[in-house]
């Protein structure tokens, strides 16, 4: 069974097609706060282009805006109020990566981009001096997705760019996940991603 996230059936429904379903997707997200997600949709305002993103919204005011996501946040912590179990182990996981010297990244909007930005976070780390081996991944579409359903996949690779090692970081991700308790499977090949099903990625928003 999915795991809906609350907001779904929420006052503002989360999605792309609007406005307010935009601002509680990325409520519901959390990766950004409330200055990150204003900055965003003010320069959205400054370049004319908000009716390219939303063309059946009526072009408001920075301080419409500003209302708005104010009440998408009321909205949305009225209805989680506490970080679902799920979240918490899928971290807990990612902690016990760091520890094997596997970062985490959720940067880019696509999977290539997200590869380049988790290859590139891990080589400057390692130009810096820290003991990086390899990556794992997820894009904001992918995380996006996790809003309305309950299904996340997961990248990794490694720094060497080598493909046995790679299928090692892929083999200790999934062992990661697994004893945090949730739900992931990988068919060994290194070109496939971790699939982990029932995730609910509910927290309050305090940005």
């Amino acid at each position: 069974m999915t795991l809906r996230h609350p907001v779904v059936d929420s006052a503002f429904p989360p999605g792309d097609g609007t406005l307010s379903g935009r601002l509680m997707l990325d409520v519901a997200l959390g990766l950004d706060d409330t200055d990150d997600i204003l900055d965003d949709l003010e320069e959205l305002l400054e370049d004319g282009e908000f009716h390219e993103f939303y063309p059946d919204d009526k072009v408001p005011t920075v301080r419409e805006v500003r209302t708005l996501l104010a009440d998408v946040v009321a909205e949305h912590n009225r209805l989680v109020t506490e970080t679902s179990p799920q979240r918490d182990a899928f971290f807990a996981a990612l902690r016990a990566l760091t520890e094997r010297d596997v970062l985490a990244s959720f940067s880019g909007t696509t999977l290539s981009d997200a590869v380049g930005d988790a290859f590139q976070l891990a080589t400057e780390l390692q130009d810096a001096g820290e003991e990086v081996r390899g990556f794992v991944f997820s894009h904001r579409q992918d995380l996006e997705r996790l809003i309305t359903d309950d299904h996340l996949t997961v990248g990794f690779g490694s720094v060497a760019d080598d493909d046995a090692e790679a299928a090692a970081i892929g083999a200790l991700a999934l062992d990661a996940f697994t004893r945090a308790g949730l739900d992931a499977t990988w068919d060994g090949d290194v070109d496939h991603r971790i699939e982990i099903r029932g995730l609910r990625w509910a927290a309050p928003f305090d940005g």
